[in-house]
């Protein structure tokens, strides 16, 4: 589409792809100011990755019989139903907290998506130094999911990278749009005549992090890779937004422990309390608050 990229660094990767920062560069190859997200396909399979070849000028290759595989064949189509996604999601009621993507082609044998993330940085990349910061992030984080929540989508994939930061004003956005299907239908759809939420409702395969899965969530996905159910008969019961209030808490509970919560701190003891009074006295007016504060993470937390 004539527009030029430079890549500068590979910040992260997905089970669908390779991620790149860059910039944008204009006619004289002089680099602007805008920060971009590049998506390279280059999926990884149950047993490792495929069997993927790069060329000096950059160009992969992907041998005929890998192409025609059914899992390459599948990772393929979650990366351009994610592309769809985030297309129809940053021109939605939601579009506030999308990422825009600016275009979606080919080169070699891998497709890319490149998407305009401004100024942002992300979120896995972020150091939050004080309670204030680490409490903004929170809150940003669930009222993101309110957003979506309100809209009738739910995202399972959850995990920091798939989050673009923007520091003034504090503000968070959605970079990764794999995993967000609707769970529901609302009672007046924006854009339905390119709605392709039922895509991502119908399909077998679900795709999260281990590290931020709710109980429940992680349970079915070993189930159903053990071929125990069927996907369509369960996801109404399981796939609800009381996933993504569990997601914040862990994450909320991350930033402020430094740690994911283990089996004694989800008892919530008393030495919780301390631990968390102690590290951040100074913010704190009295010991009540950090009880208080607590008293959110351990209903966020709880399952049923």
């Amino acid at each position: 589409n004539g527009i030029r990229i430079r890549v500068d660094e590979l910040v992260g990767e997905g089970s669908t792809c390779l991620v790149y920062h860059g910039k944008v560069l204009d006619n004289e190859l002089l680099i602007q100011e805008t920060m971009v997200v590049i998506k390279e396909f280059y999926p990884q399979s149950s047993v490792g990755y495929f069997d993927i070849t790069r060329s000096l000028d950059g160009k992969l290759s992907v041998r005929k019989d890998t192409r025609e595989l059914p899992e390459y064949i599948e990772r393929k189509k979650q990366f351009e139903t994610g592309y769809k996604m985030q297309k129809h999601l940053a021109n939605s009621e939601v579009m506030e907290v999308m990422v825009k993507p600016l275009l979606f082609g080919t080169y070699g044998d891998a497709s890319y998506l490149v998407s305009d993330v401004h100024m942002g940085k992300s979120l896995d990349r972020m150091i939050f130094e004080n309670l204030e910061d680490k409490l903004a992030c929170a809150i940003r984080v669930a009222e993101l999911f309110g957003i979506l929540h309100e809209a009738g989508y739910m995202m399972l994939d959850f995990k920091p990278e798939n989050f673009l930061w923007t520091e003034r004003p504090k503000s968070l956005k959605l970079i990764d749009a794999d995993s967000i299907f609707r769970y529901k239908k609302p009672q007046a759809v924006y854009g339905a005549e390119n709605d392709i939420a039922a895509d991502l409702g119908a399909k077998d395969v679900f795709y999260m992090n281990q590290k931020y899965g709710t109980p429940e969530i992680l349970y079915l996905k070993a189930m159903l890779e053990k071929g125990m159910g069927d996907l369509e008969e369960k996801k109404n019961s399981y796939f609800v937004p009381n996933v993504n209030v569990y997601n914040t808490g862990k994450y909320m509970f991350e930033l402020l422990f430094e740690r994911i919560p283990l089996e004694e701190d989800k008892k919530f003891p008393e030495s919780l309390t301390e631990e968390l009074y102690g590290r951040y006295k100074s913010w704190f007016g009295s010991r009540k608050m950090a009880e208080n504060l607590l008293n959110v993470l351990k209903q966020s937390l709880q399952r049923e």
